[in-house]
Order: structure tokens, then sequence, then C-alpha cells
């Protein structure tokens, strides 16, 4: 039996975003490695995965678990080689478009002021849902990043649907699929020309182009902003009285019982609340989400 080698697997990747579009970069060489192991393993000296279709199966199914390569929503390539991404911003309810914006990275440093606008414009959500890549999460303690922080911060509930689970945004994914139709298929030829398509499109999309989803009417007639205005300021965050509040260091630790704990990067400088709820056991809170459970026999944290 002959497997499909490492070499071969990137190439495969790369002929599939030849008819798609994305980025043809590595996310994590090591869960790559282990995905395209997967189909040799063996128990006891016998096959786990014995014909080629439970081995291509296996295959397929490691490299969408492991998510070894970079995969942002809607990535494209301009005409001048130039990958971008469109961060975009809709109302579940209404389906009105809020924004569409061409980034060149999604790694976070891009993606703050664009929602510090949009919530200075439309008000603060009382949630947020995404899918579980960068910038919105990380495999950190939570899923913890510095977006999410700020967002819990500022009182929004971050909801992110499961890994690998696109259809529970599904109404998101039909209106990136709408998107890429209309505005690159072919792409522009630069960035800027690029949000020119973009700006038009959240125009037919929100004010011109009749929903089903909305009996007909435009997203723009639904729409309402939130109640909640956004100044730019970040409220004080307060425990109850009977919580230990704790601020996370710069290398993203706490000491609790002369105990050194390592909590999230992305909290750095942040205060977080510790409760005991049960003898030698307590509730580690950012905010009002709860982070993880510390148990004092072991000192481990278990989300």
């Amino acid at each position: 039996m002959r497997y499909l080698t490492l070499g071969e697997v990137v190439e495969l990747h790369r002929l599939v975003l030849g008819a798609t579009g994305g980025a043809p970069r590595i996310r994590d060489l090591g869960a790559l490695e282990s995905a395209i192991a997967q189909p040799t393993a063996a128990f006891g000296g016998t096959d786990l995965y014995p014909t080629p279709i439970e081995k291509a199966a296996a295959l397929c199914f490691a490299l969408v678990q492991g998510h070894p390569f970079v995969d942002f929503k809607g990535h494209f390539r301009t005409r001048d080689g130039i990958y971008g991404s469109p961060l975009t911003v809709a109302d579940q309810h209404t389906r009105y478009l809020l924004g569409c914006h061409g980034l060149l990275s999604t790694q976070g440093q891009g993606v703050r002021p664009i929602f510090d606008r949009l919530f200075r414009e439309y008000g603060l959500p009382r949630a947020i849902r995404t899918d579980n890549g960068v910038p919105f999460a990380t495999t950190g303690i939570h899923g913890l990043s510095q977006l999410n922080v700020w967002w819990i911060r500022l009182g929004i509930q971050h909801q992110r649907i499961l890994p690998a689970s696109p259809q529970q945004n599904g109404a998101h994914e039909r209106m990136h699929r709408t998107l890429k139709a209309a505005t690159a298929r072919p792409p522009r030829g630069h960035l800027t020309a690029q949000q020119r398509a973009f700006n038009r499109f959240r125009v037919l999309y929100n004010e011109e182009r009749p929903h089903q989803f909305l009996w007909g009417q435009t997203p723009a007639s639904r729409y309402q902003p939130s109640p909640r205005l956004y100044t730019g300021d970040v409220p004080p965050i307060e425990y109850p009285g009977h919580d230990i509040p704790k601020r996370v260091t710069n290398a993203g630790t706490i000491r609790f019982k002369k105990r050194l704990l390592f909590i999230a990067n992305s909290l750095k400088q942040q205060v977080v609340g510790l409760e005991e709820v049960d003898d030698g056991v307590w509730s580690l809170y950012f905010c009002h989400v709860l982070l993880a459970r510390i148990d004092e026999r072991d000192y481990v944290l278990r989300a």
C-alpha cells in the first residue's frame, strides 16, 4: 500500500486553491503531518483502516479536524498577486450587512479598528457569532483572544460555532458565496478596486436586493441599530465582594496560594476573579465568563 507524502498533500492543496481561491500556506505543520499519518494507524498489528476508501476517509477527516492549512472565509487574490480577506459583519436577524472590508491580514491588528467604527455607528450588539479561527478565537483557555477579550469587557457575548460546522452559521455562509460570486469572480486589479466592489455589493445587498427570508423585503427596511451606545470607553471590571481579584501578569500568569498559574496571554493586565465554590475548589472568572475550575489538590485548570 502506497500512502500520500507531505509534498503530495501540499501539492493537492495548491491545486484545489487554484480552482477555489485561498491562502497557500500551512498553519500547523505538526497537525498536517499527524493527519497524513492517520491512514497508517494500526492496533495490535491490524490496520485500523484496512481499505483504500477507509484510508482516504481517515485522511480527509484528519485534515478537516486538524485544520492544518490557512483558510480564511472568502480569501482571494487580486490580479496584482496580493492576497486579501474580507471581514464581513452582518445582523443575523435582518441579514443587514453592517460592514465588508478587505484586509491584508486577519491577525487582529486591522480588525479591532473596524469593529470600533461599527460599534460607534450601529451600537453594541448583545452577542457576536463567529467561527473558531484567528482573530476571533485561539487554542488557549476558553478560546480567548485579544479581540474577544475586548468584546467581553464591552459586555458582548461571544458565540462560537462548533469546529468544522459552518452550517451553524448558514445565513452568513450563503452571504459569503453571494459576495464572492458578485465581487471576486474575477477578482479586481488591486485591493482598492476590490474594496470599491465590496462597497457596491453592500449597497445592493442591503438596499436593493429583496430577500426571501424577509418575505421580499430588503435588510435596510428591517434593520434597527442597537440601543446600547458605544463611546470607546471600556467599563471597569467588577466582581462580587466574596471573590478574590487577581491581575494577570504580562506573562499571562497569576499567583494563587503560593502557586504560579498560567491563564492566558490574551488576558495580560486584565483582572480575573476567583470564587470558592466548594472546599478547596475555585471558579475562575473573567468578567461574567466562567473560564475554569481550580482544585487545590493539584492546581490544574479545568475548562
